[in-house]
């Protein structure tokens, strides 16, 4: 398992390299699309290639002007690495060479890993989070929350005051098909490092359990509602049904390892390998 793990590893750096050369070295293209996000001389970001470097539905805004900086700076050097020569030196040519195999048998991975498939019964999984409990014991504080952003203010209020009358559900079903909805959270447990930005943490700190924020402008355009179902001190351990994703989640790529490990075996097995080093 330790082999498997490490192997996995290498080849997703490998991987993650690998991927970024060919992606960037595929947007250089000396034909102008009709839409793009950016551009580096002849080189183009559209938004279907940002689409596939980011969920753009769920991240903020933000984070997608990050993302385009950074193809921007990769780009950059690219162009500077390749008007240097650099792609024609031996070296680049031996990286990217060894870099396809591994990049390939990453790939091979991945494909075994998706081809198998697992159902996992119900009592399968209690028993598995009984006989782990402890490994889902929380390194931090967590929040489970009811969370809405809307990008129109007065929606957000309309939202709100329907939510205290009705209830989250009857709100969010009446709500549901807005444009100006932009993304919900039902019932989602969060770290308080992955509630962002830090003054919504604390607007959450200071409600009590089942209480209804103000309407927060969590970042410039957006406007957010929460609900505090409950929380947890960090150590502590959910109940069973609070925490079922991560356990199903967790379970299902434990056996995903011993299936892929199990692959490699008999790769091994029905192979013939000889080393003549001393």
């Amino acid at each position: 398992m330790m082999f498997l793990k490490k192997h996995l590893l290498r080849v997703q750096i490998i991987e993650g390299i690998i991927i970024s050369l060919l992606f960037f070295n595929s947007c250089a293209d000396s034909t102008t699309p009709d839409k793009y996000v950016a551009r580096v001389n002849n080189s183009f970001l559209t938004e279907e290639e940002l689409s596939e470097l980011t969920d753009t539905s769920a991240s903020s805004e933000e984070q997608v002007k990050q993302i385009i900086s950074n193809w921007v700076h990769n780009e950059l050097l690219y162009q500077q690495a390749e008007n240097n020569g650099i792609i024609n030196e031996r070296e680049y040519k031996t990286i990217i060479e060894n870099s396809k195999k591994r990049l390939a048998g990453a790939l091979l991975l991945k494909k075994v890993s998706s081809e198998n498939t697992v159902n996992i019964l119900p009592e399968e999984l209690q028993k598995y989070f009984d006989k782990n409990k402890n490994s889902f014991a929380l390194s931090s504080n967590h929040f489970l929350l009811n969370r809405i952003k809307f990008n129109d203010y007065i929606k957000a209020v309309q939202f709100r005051s329907e939510m205290i009358s009705s209830g989250w559900e009857k709100a969010l079903m009446k709500f549901k098909n807005d444009t100006s909805l932009i993304k919900f959270w039902s019932s989602d447990l969060f770290s308080e490092y992955e509630i962002y930005p830090r003054q919504i943490l604390r607007v959450i700190e200071g409600l009590y359990p089942l209480e209804i924020s103000i309407v927060i402008s969590d970042e410039p355009g957006y406007y957010a509602v929460i609900e505090v179902l409950n929380r947890f001190e960090k150590g502590s351990i959910p109940p069973f049904d609070i925490i079922k994703p991560l356990i199903e989640k967790r379970f299902t790529a434990e056996l995903q390892k011993i299936a892929i490990e199990s692959y490699i075996e008999k790769l091994y097995e029905k192979s013939e390998i000889e080393i003549n080093y001393q």
